[in-house]
């Protein structure tokens, strides 16, 4: 829990219908981040043990993924969905590439 200058919230949480939920393995191998609200984040990626990340989108309205591509690693990374605000939710779907992963 840090200072988050008096906005009563986590850092970059959001409140209320647009908490963001987030879960990695244990062993560094993904990492999922559920978003209610379409919204551009940055998450930290260096729990995960890779030099290259797949990552993808996953629409849970309608089961489809979407702007899978591999990305250079780095502790932090910004995403931006496909679709904003609200009504346009999403999971980020990041996996340690060579685990070979098939896509939701």
């Amino acid at each position: 829990k840090g200072d988050t200058g008096g906005q009563g919230e986590k850092a970059g949480q959001g409140e209320k219908g647009e908490y963001i939920i987030a879960f990695k393995d244990s062993l560094g191998r993904y990492l999922m981040v559920y978003l209610p609200v379409g919204k551009t984040v940055t998450i930290k990626t260096s729990g995960l043990k890779t030099k290259t990340i797949s990552a993808l989108w996953f629409n849970p309205a309608n089961g489809k993924t979407t702007g899978l591509r591999k990305l250079k690693s780095k502790d932090a990374m910004t995403f931006t969905p496909p679709t904003t605000g609200f009504g346009n939710d999403w999971v980020l779907v990041l996996d340690a590439v060579g685990f070979n992963y098939k896509i939701p």
